[in-house]
């Protein structure tokens, strides 16, 4: 390489060491810590693996063994100096020196040419050691039931999922009905839909995101401004957190901002499940309705903040005791549950099956009332995904997208049934103001993107 592009993956390696000990120095101003900290340290330590690399294409491999032999000594040392009752009061950090390491080794791989993903590492690295408090919260606060779901649910999606036959079964049903003289026309219907590997893999991806925003919630949504609780209960479930929101309004009968806030914005976030799916399952459709589906987010989110300021201006001009409260807790539960999505395999499997049968033997409209029933009771993933598997098929992409974009709609207009039955009456009209809103922009969805 020429000296240009060697000093500029030099510089790289210092970057990578200034990010993760930018994060160690402000650490070890709230510590009692010892040991390689800081961020000219790390910043020499990072020019240290890219140098080794360097020599190493002059002088052999054994320069970046001495090198890497170096820095694991170094970062041990500060164990080996001190006795075992300064590695349990925490005044040696074993964090700190599994980041020096880091560094070392992210240092070296930037200077192979691997830049981008060394940055991230670095990036990821520092982010895992400022979660320190978070995170032992975090755990500290799980239930055992928690724990045993997690467990259970990991071992299916990543020990049995790659195991499970990638092939459709729906002929073998096929040949076991006919004997029976059953709807002798099945053969006429789409037959890739009881694809054991396929349909499960659509359950890990739902209850993955529902369990990124279980952590989510659990982390930093639970104590928190309504509307940012809103915010961050969407990519759990929209209408889990519209109905805790509901809830808790009902003590509040004079407050109404914070909640439209908060309902407003969890409706927004939870773009990103249909999103993925689509994407996971269609990309054609995907193209097709993802300017949609990011103009309608947009515009929930845009909706959210503003009756968040409202509420805040609110607050400041009646200074009212009542609205500086501590909002109260969103009640989760843990999605990683067997049994759930065995049961929303179960109802995948349903709906992709009567949607086929309705597209084969009945009117287009009676399609359009299954996705509306299953929206507005906040059944909608299974239709999504019944959707996005026809799309391009049996209908049409703008049929599809425009379906899609009405499940959408009516599953945010659930949210006013939500708040009418469980809550505070008083946010229906603000929220039906933001809905109509909504309303508008769907309609320009459904136009012209």
């Amino acid at each position: 390489m020429d000296i240009n592009q060697a000093i500029f993956r030099f510089i790289i390696a210092g970057v990578i060491g200034a990010v993760v000990g930018l994060e160690r120095e402000k650490a070890s101003e709230h510590s009692n810590e010892i040991g390689p900290i800081g961020i000219r340290t790390d910043i020499l330590f990072g020019i240290l693996g890219a140098a080794s690399v360097y020599l190493s294409e002059f002088f052999g491999n054994w320069v970046f063994l001495i090198c890497l032999i170096s820095t694991v000594v170094y970062s041990i040392l500060p164990f080996i100096r001190t006795g075992e009752k300064d590695h349990r009061d925490g005044s040696v950090s074993y964090k700190t020196s599994i980041s020096t390491i880091i560094v070392f080794l992210m240092g070296a791989l930037a200077f192979t040419g691997q830049i981008q993903v060394a940055l991230a590492v670095a990036v990821l690295t520092t982010f895992v050691l400022s979660l320190k408090h978070t995170l032992h919260k975090f755990i500290y606060g799980l239930e055992y039931d928690e724990i045993i779901d997690a467990v259970k649910f990991v071992i299916i999606s990543f020990i049995i999922l790659p195991f499970l036959p990638n092939q459709a079964f729906d002929q073998q049903l096929i040949n076991f009905i006919e004997p029976a003289n059953f709807v002798q026309s099945f053969h006429n219907i789409d037959t890739d839909i009881i694809n054991p590997y396929r349909i499960w893999l659509l359950i890990v991806i739902i209850s993955g995101i529902n369990f990124l925003g279980y952590i989510l919630v659990r982390l930093f949504g639970q104590n928190k401004a309504y509307g940012f609780t809103g915010l961050i209960g969407g990519f759990y479930s929209s209408t889990v957190t519209s109905l805790n929101l509901a809830n808790t309004s009902k003590n509040y009968p004079d407050i109404r901002y914070p909640f439209v806030a908060g309902i407003l914005m969890s409706c927004g976030s939870s773009f990103l499940k249909t999103i993925v799916l689509l994407k996971t399952l269609n990309n054609n459709l995907f193209n097709h309705v993802l300017p949609s589906v990011l103009l309608m987010s947009g515009y929930l989110l845009f909706s959210g903040w503003i009756f968040h300021l409202l509420a805040q201006r609110k607050n400041k001009e009646a200074n009212l005791k009542s609205e500086k409260k501590q909002p109260e807790k969103l009640t989760v539960k843990s999605p990683l549950n067997l049994k759930s999505a065995v049961r929303l395999a179960f109802i995948v499997i349903v709906t992709m099956l009567v949607a086929n049968l309705i597209l084969e033997y009945a009117d287009i409209n009676w399609y359009y009332g299954l996705a509306a029933l299953m929206a507005f009771f906040a059944v909608d993933d299974p239709i999504v995904i019944s959707t996005a598997s026809i799309a391009g098929t049996a209908i049409s992409l703008d049929l599809a997208k425009n379906i899609i974009l009405g499940v959408i709609f009516l599953n945010m207009i659930q949210k006013l049934a939500t708040v009418y039955v469980f809550g505070n009456r008083k946010l229906l009209k603000p929220l039906a103001l933001g809905f109509t809103g909504l309303a508008l922009v769907t309609v320009l969805a459904f136009l012209y993107l």
